[in-house]
């Protein structure tokens, strides 16, 4: 039997006659102080780029994603750097990140174990992350790919996002015929 008629069989509605999936995306420059927008706005699934966020920080926006009955998928955490300011040295996150945050009863948490060699390499960029967003009763997904391009600012940071968006498209490529959503700041014309 095919597995589309047993899920029609089982009253779960085909892909193409579900409710539209509403999803937005953010990029805000800090999830932490931007919550309230992200997590108040209307739709079901939100994408944020340049999330800024460290583990002690996921660890917290998790917990007000929870407390606001939404699900967050993270990338990797974005480590710490020391940065002068003013005659004095604090701790900073660099520019990156990114999460996507789904309203309950959406379950975003995907397990982060990467087969492949590109989805290994985008998660150690901390630029990336990829959560499966359940349809119908739940057996089936659409997979959504969330990416954040560094800013170009010289030849080889240019290079590299373009060798980060190459393994991006092919390991969104590699997943065969399934439905999937890329969400993306590129930083650069998607030709």
């Amino acid at each position: 039997r095919d597995p589309e008629d047993e899920a029609l069989l089982d009253g779960e509605k085909p892909l193409l006659e579900m409710d539209l999936v509403e999803l937005s995306s953010h990029n805000v420059g800090s999830a932490e102080a931007e919550a309230d927008a992200i997590l108040h706005a209307p739709e079901k699934l939100k994408c944020v780029q340049e999330s800024r966020l460290d583990i002690q920080s996921q660890t917290g926006f998790a917990h007000e994603a929870r407390r606001r009955r939404h699900t967050a998928q993270f990338g990797k955490p974005l480590p710490r750097q020391p940065e002068a300011c003013r005659g004095k040295v604090r701790e900073t996150v660099r520019p990156g990140g990114v999460v996507i945050a789904g309203a309950c009863p959406v379950n975003v948490r995907t397990r982060q174990k990467y087969e492949l060699e590109e989805e290994r390499l985008l998660y150690d960029s901390c630029r990336w992350t990829m959560a499966r967003l359940p349809v119908g009763k739940g057996r089936r997904a659409v997979l959504v790919d969330n990416y954040y391009a560094a800013r170009t600012t010289d030849r080889k940071t240019a290079i590299e996002n373009n060798r980060m968006l190459r393994r991006l498209f092919e390991a969104a490529s590699s997943r065969g015929p399934v439905p999937g959503i890329i969400c993306i700041d590129a930083n650069r014309p998607l030709d």
